[in-house]
């Protein structure tokens, strides 16, 4: 299963993803939308949602995560949003040290939908994926 990310990578993986950390938010509330929560073995120092992420591992802040920490957790799939240069330094440390990141931008609902659609394709949540983005859209159509 693969795809590309927002810099352009493909990004594949021989199985679905069943040990994730995201290292921005809204991928954890993302996962749970698609009944992944349980997925989640980790969080940012900052994230609460949803309540249940709360007694997980914190791997440092979203701008500064702690890559020992995160190799140490052996995820098979790490999130990132493409929001600052900054943010991308870390993810060439875990990428270096073999873990498989997926960076994704989400300025806007559509490219939160394109985020959701390859989430679900690493995920094998393809058809839950597309239901959630049908969801959004008709929710925005009738705005």
């Amino acid at each position: 299963m693969c795809i590309v990310d927002d810099r352009g990578l493909t990004i594949c993986l021989d199985r679905p993803a069943t040990r994730i950390i995201a290292l921005y938010g809204a991928f954890n509330e993302i996962l749970a939308d698609l009944g992944l929560e349980h997925t989640l073995v980790a969080r940012t120092q900052a994230d609460e949602l949803p309540k249940s992420i709360t007694a997980l591992p914190v791997i440092g802040t979203h701008m500064r995560p702690n890559p020992e920490l995160i190799i140490g957790l052996q995820p098979d799939l790490v999130l990132q949003r493409a929001s600052r240069a900054q943010a991308l330094d870390p993810v060439r440390t875990l990428e270096t040290n073999g873990i498989s990141v997926a960076v994704f931008e989400m300025a806007n609902f559509a490219q939160l939908c394109s985020a959701m659609q390859r989430i679900g394709v690493l995920t094998n949540t393809t058809a839950q994926a597309q239901t959630k983005v049908d969801s959004i859209n008709t929710a925005l159509d009738a705005l």
